[in-house]
């Protein structure tokens, strides 16, 4: 039986496996927690189960494998490295899609942003291949959609499906296959938040030339990295919204900010506050806070005001297993933060929700009556 840090009595409401997995983010993080845990084979076995199906066992497994012994190590490492290898082919045709997409889109002089999955990984860690993508996220501007979808089609990505008020109008997005049969898709966008939470106030800023990153001689455009940390916060209230799994947000935006460090934090929210999204990075500094408190100490006052009903061990519980097992938080709770309080956006906001929950029914309702 192996011993390892373990930090805050707000964990003790965990199963072991899930104690574990966080164990594993904060000594990842750099996190020395005062407490320790008795680490049995099983719980390491089901914390990187735990990890993999959350896309983060390369980050998980770099801060656990070093303090475990025998076996234990062994089985961990040796599972990070299958896991590896398998993100090198699924993410390497997404490396070749990127170059094939770059050149349509800079030939024919349209304004586009690649964000999140690789090219996220390539801007933060220099990696295109520590998560496994499923697509590639590219925005591009609204008055420009029609005519990308029409590009794209001409080299080969075209949609499975007809169109959708609700996707596009609503959603601002449209999926695109490859001819070739390969699922992963391009997930076009004209937007970077969906309806019940505040968008950037200024779209244009992302669209930023000197934001590259470049890979064998292709250059790519990319989220400007003053604005960068936006992107997994919006992601992160998205994941709350729509109950979906968010670690790997919460890590990025993390790692962006240093894990806590002041002067990152205070330009996170200064570049939050010019584009209206303070409530949106204080939800998220509060989600970091439950990760990673001792690294956000100096934020733990203004933080206690943000979603004051949910507790930190609901906000975990939400990080480290899928939402939906978490009632809390519930979707007015993070619209009166995200909106600030403020009457008038949370009601538009509100209104904006309504009616695109509304074309969804019908958009669903359509769909079964012609059988697709």
């Amino acid at each position: 039986m192996m011993q390892v840090e373990l930090s805050n009595s707000e964990i003790h409401g965990l199963e072991p496996r899930e104690q574990l997995f966080l164990v594993g983010l904060r000594l990842a993080a750099g996190v020395k927690p005062p407490r320790f845990l008795d680490v049995r084979r099983e719980d390491v076995i089901g914390a990187g189960v735990l990890a993999r199906s959350n896309w983060m066992l390369t980050h998980f497994a770099s801060g656990l494998a070093p303090v475990l012994e025998g076996q234990d190590r062994l089985w961990l490492e040796g599972k990070t490295l299958r896991w590896q290898s398998k993100i090198m082919k699924i993410n390497a045709v997404l490396v070749d899609q990127s170059t094939l997409v770059a050149r349509a889109l800079e030939d024919s002089g349209h304004r586009y942003v690649f964000f999140k999955g690789i090219h996220q990984q390539h801007q933060i860690y220099r990696d295109f291949f520590l998560r496994p993508s499923g697509d590639i996220d590219l925005l591009v501007p609204r008055k420009s959609f029609r005519a990308v979808v029409d590009l794209l089609g001409s080299i080969g990505f075209n949609p499975k499906f007809e169109r959708s008020l609700w996707w596009e109008t609503f959603l601002g997005e449209r999926h695109l296959y490859p001819d070739t049969g390969d699922y992963r898709a391009i997930d076009l966008h004209n937007g970077l938040q969906q309806p019940g939470t505040p968008g950037p106030a200024n779209l244009g800023a992302f669209f930023d030339p000197d934001a590259v990153i470049s890979h064998r001689g292709q250059h790519w455009q990319v989220v400007p990295r003053r604005l960068l940390p936006l992107v997994p916060a919006m992601n992160l209230i998205k994941g709350l919204v729509s109950k979906s799994k968010m670690i790997t947000h919460a890590w990025d935006l993390s790692q962006l900010l240093g894990h806590g460090q002041t002067a990152r934090v205070a330009a996170f929210l200064e570049v939050a506050a010019e584009q209206r999204l303070t409530g949106t990075a204080l939800i998220a500094l509060r989600i970091l806070h439950a990760l990673f408190p001792h690294n956000y100490s100096d934020m733990e006052a203004r933080l206690a005001k943000v979603m004051p009903g949910v507790s930190d061990a609901d906000l975990l519980l939400t990080l480290l297993e899928s939402p939906a097992q978490s009632a809390l938080p519930r979707r007015r709770d993070i619209l009166v933060d995200a909106c600030e309080r403020h009457v008038g956006r949370m009601v538009s906001q509100s209104l904006w929700y309504g009616a695109s929950e509304l074309t969804r029914h019908f958009d669903q309702e359509h769909k079964a009556a012609v059988g697709t």
